[in-house]
């Protein structure tokens, strides 16, 4: 009796987890050389968000020594199965990122809580485009771009 009751009780718990919805879904892609360019968006296509929000959406970067700029200026395009399309362009002063570890000599990430993207509350599929609006054609040093929905 105590064996039935154990194996109900570990299927039990091993249903919830697997049920269990992530409290985060991380986006990330590297940039080759560590050189951002104007005409490359980043995108990432059939990106699910699985369960009824509100995910607070934050940006991450991965930098080095050559990325110099006072402000990352950046445009964000989102668009659900619904057809439901948000686009906004964000000019963020690098003062306001919250910084995070070191990551070798010349490695920094910087964090920031993009509050003005709204929370993203509908669950679905979305097509999301990250587009460099800085002034240069290539901006130096930004290695890894990451956004993360963060329930």
């Amino acid at each position: 009796m105590k064996r039935l009751v154990f194996v109900l009780y570990l299927s039990i718990l091993i249903f919830a987890v697997s049920c269990s919805q992530p409290e985060e879904i991380v986006l990330e892609k590297s940039i080759e050389n560590g050189l951002w360019n104007k005409f490359t968006p980043l995108v990432w296509d059939s990106v699910v968000i699985p369960d009824q929000g509100p995910y607070q959406l934050v940006l991450e970067i991965e930098k080095d020594s050559r990325f110099v700029s006072e402000q990352l200026i950046f445009q964000l395009i989102s668009e659900s199965h619904s057809g439901e399309m948000r686009n906004q362009v964000f000019e963020l002063p690098i003062a306001n990122f919250e910084v995070g570890e070191h990551q070798g000599p010349n490695l920094q990430f910087l964090r920031k809580d993009l509050e003005s993207a709204g929370n993203f509350a509908a669950n679905g599929v979305y097509h999301i485009e990250f587009i460099s609006l800085m002034p240069y054609l290539e901006t130096p040093g930004v290695n890894k771009i990451r956004l993360i929905f963060r329930k």
